[in-house]
């Protein structure tokens, strides 16, 4: 008898425990492109793309991974040099490439059109050319931070597509330094981790736009390490994987921003542990793959983590309704638990035009058409019968 209370209370553990993450890890299909590193890499308009990187030689290709067709198709190439450890962000529903080594450290920045798979040159960066930065946006902004130029940099520049310039801000706290990690949670970005000069670091720091103002945050709980995976997913941060240039780590936290605090997140299988990974999030799901194994091999292999709470991903005030799937390319299933408080339910644009609406009878259980929509980013608004909203983001893909 006391055996299996013991089991039991080992059952009831291991339940909670798996409960009490936020994400579950899945296996997606390998790029057919060449095994690389250290590549740029983004979301747009509800698919992931790879670009340039390392095979042995530095690359300029860029493949699109489709979530719903899990295929993926290579795109025109990088019209700049070929290059490794470049930096990225997107604003919009525009990626933006810069910096990376071709060898030599490069400062042009190049913009990318996905509905018209072309790429556009801007501004060139004002300072020294450099690799392994990293990069983050954040209301219609993009930042650039730290890197390797001469030598470990700690600078922080700010990238305005609507004038096309650049702006220096306030230096990021910590030392100069390559290979951080960074993600966004709200308006304000958050960077640490890294290595200079022989140090890898695990302090991290938070940047608000607002005040152009860096404030020390906990210290990563884990090793300090460099050149691992980063994201956000909900309202959480992710860090994990990478290697302190002698050990690899196969361990993920998680950062609440609003206790200021880290917990354990599952981690990833030793076989799957790498460095210098490609990363991007759609809908529910990050994505990582490519990178540097710990038998130092390039590899095409993606993992995926799956959300187990996708209503936490989206912008919304209350769980009152659910949306699925998303992204999506045809039906969409909109769950409302208390239909008859619904007036209507608008689907808006990014700049808040209305492109659906109904105010039909509504059931527990209801379906929007968005065959007809364009590929892209949309809101999905529930207007209740006391005029307050409850809003999710939608993926379309075609």
């Amino acid at each position: 008898m006391k055996k299996i209370a013991q089991s039991i209370l080992i059952l009831l553990c291991t339940i909670q425990f798996a409960l009490s993450q936020n994400i579950n890890w899945g296996t997606s299909l390998s790029c057919p492109a060449s095994a690389r590193y250290s590549t740029a890499y983004f979301s747009l308009n509800g698919k992931g793309y790879v670009c340039c990187g390392y095979d042995g030689n530095p690359s300029n290709e860029v493949w699109e991974f489709n979530p719903i067709t899990q295929s993926w198709i290579q795109k025109g190439n990088f019209p700049g040099a070929a290059r490794w450890s470049a930096t990225c962000f997107t604003i919009g529903n525009k990626g933006y490439l810069t910096h990376g080594a071709s060898p030599s450290a490069e400062i042009d920045l190049w913009e990318y059109e996905p509905t018209t798979d072309t790429w556009t040159q801007k501004a060139d960066f004002p300072s020294y050319g450099r690799q392994d930065a990293i990069g983050f946006s954040i209301m219609n902004k993009g930042y650039v931070a730290c890197g390797k130029a001469a030598g470990y940099v700690n600078e922080l520049w700010e990238y305005n597509p609507a004038t096309n310039t650049w702006a220096q801000k306030a230096d990021f706290l910590g030392n100069g330094r390559s290979g951080i990690s960074a993600f966004v949670i709200g308006n304000e970005g958050y960077v640490g981790l890294g290595y200079s000069n022989g140090v890898c670091y695990n302090d991290f720091y938070k940047y608000s736009p607002s005040s152009d103002s860096w404030t020390q945050i906990s210290n990563y709980p884990g090793s300090a390490r460099t050149s691992g995976a980063h994201f956000t997913l909900g309202n959480d941060g992710y860090v994990g994987a990478g290697y302190d240039v002698t050990n690899y780590f196969n361990n993920f936290y998680k950062f609440n921003a609003q206790t200021n605090t880290w917990s354990t997140a599952p981690s990833i299988l030793e076989h799957n542990m790498f460095t210098y990974p490609s990363i991007f999030v759609i809908g529910d799901t990050a994505y990582l793959g490519n990178g540097r194994n710990t038998q130092l091999q390039y590899m095409t292999e993606f993992i995926k983590l799956v959300s187990s709470n996708p209503t936490s991903l989206s912008k919304t005030t209350s769980t009152s309704f659910r949306m699925y799937p998303n992204p999506s390319s045809t039906i969409v299933n909109v769950e409302i638990d208390a239909p008859e408080n619904v007036s209507k339910i608008i689907l808006r644009d990014v700049v808040g035009k209305s492109v659906l609406e109904t105010n039909l009878k509504f059931n527990t259980k209801n379906q929007l058409n968005i065959s007809k929509l364009e590929s892209g980013t949309y809101f999905c608004q529930i207007i209740f019968n006391n005029n307050t909203t409850h809003t999710q983001k939608l993926m379309v893909i075609h």
